[in-house]
């Protein structure tokens, strides 16, 4: 009622250069009361109800959504229009996708040059890694994990495992915490003096990122069952705060193993030919499923390694035209001779794992 006139008026004014004082006060009124007008506005956008994140719907549905919505909002549309917005709820209300006790998914999502796995069983999920954070407003937990959490129903995590305190492994993790209550948490090294250093980092106050209810090292043998499906850590062999470089923090990554009555997978992070050449010696098992070590680098994915694990699936996580040259060229073909399927998770989008009994997908 006020911005718009105001506005006319503005631009009928401002034509004419001896109504050039009046037109600059009609423009600073008009943009004040816009000012003024963002204060209820940006309020009203914060309150939780504001914006309600529900899960992924089939195709079906959205489009029964709309066409119900264009014919509820013709001019003339039928008499009984109001119960067509009934037609709506379907793609509101779907709900989580559940699954029999034993099966898991793993998704590995396209975080560029980085890492981030969601494993889900029947009642629970499982986050190992959260990506890489770019800038101090720019990370992959907010752009691409947070979202795609929304997107299948989660409104919280049971597991947050971060393999190790590269920032392409740790970036997102800030984010993912303000978004998701997490109940247990695994790591290679102190999470929560990693947080604080966050905090300060990000200019954010010192208890701005929520915590886990539980928080412990991801040490060789720790282990937990849910679902019909095992989790096991199973390196490293112990875990340090004394770790600086890059090349120690990827040697200490978690390695978890996942077993259900079907089917297996093995994420590895960052760990390279010598602690694979250690899991080898101690009678590693085979994996359906493995996510290969650092990338898809030359540095990982050894030839006794590959020939041990036996993977049907091997997957790469690595950043479109990665100027690391990941995956490498000789790591793909040696997975590829092993009998394995290799995919790397570039530009594609997420790449992902139905472990069904008798199968994968």
């Amino acid at each position: 009622m006020l911005v718009t006139p105001l506005s006319l008026l503005f631009a009928a004014t401002s034509t004419l250069s001896v109504l050039d004082p009046f037109s600059a006060v009609v423009a600073w009124v008009c943009h004040s009361l816009i000012t003024l007008m963002m204060v209820p506005t940006v309020w009203l956008c914060e309150l939780p109800a504001a914006s309600i994140p529900v899960a992924q719907a089939p195709v079906w549905s959205y489009v029964l959504a709309l066409l119900a919505i264009a014919i509820a909002m013709t001019p003339r549309a039928i008499t009984t229009r109001n119960y067509l917005w009934l037609l709506v709820l379907p793609c509101l209300l779907w709900g989580r996708e559940r699954m029999a006790p034993g099966d898991w998914r793993l998704t590995a999502l396209d975080v560029g040059q980085g890492s981030a796995i969601i494993v889900q069983t029947t009642n629970s999920s499982l986050l190992f890694d959260t990506g890489v954070r770019r800038a101090r407003d720019s990370d992959m937990g907010a752009q691409v994990i947070v979202p795609f959490l929304r997107s299948i129903g989660l409104s919280a995590l049971d597991v947050l495992v971060v393999s190790h305190a590269d920032l392409d492994h740790v970036g997102g993790t800030a984010s993912v915490l303000q978004q998701y209550p997490v109940q247990q948490s695994y790591s290679s090294f102190d999470l929560q003096r990693h947080m604080g250093r966050e905090a300060r980092l990000l200019d954010m106050a010192g208890n701005s990122i929520p915590l886990p209810l539980a928080m412990a090292a991801c040490t060789r043998g720790t282990k937990w069952e849910v679902d019909g499906v095992r989790f096991e850590f199973i390196w490293p062999v112990q875990t340090s705060s004394s770790v600086s470089s890059t090349a120690d923090r990827n040697a200490n990554s978690c390695v978890l193993s996942i077993r259900g009555p079907w089917h297996s997978a093995l994420l590895t992070g960052d760990v390279g030919h010598w602690q694979e050449l250690t899991f080898v010696e101690s009678g590693l098992e085979s994996h359906d499923v493995v996510v290969v070590g650092h990338h898809g680098s030359n540095t990982s994915s050894g030839q006794a390694f590959v020939n041990q694990v036996e993977a049907q699936v091997a997957i790469a996580q690595a950043g479109w035209w990665s100027r690391f040259g990941h995956p490498h060229s000789e790591v793909e073909q040696r997975w590829l001779r092993s009998g394995s399927a290799f995919f790397a998770v570039t530009w594609t989008g997420p790449c992902r794992c139905c472990l069904l009994p008798g199968s994968w997908a």
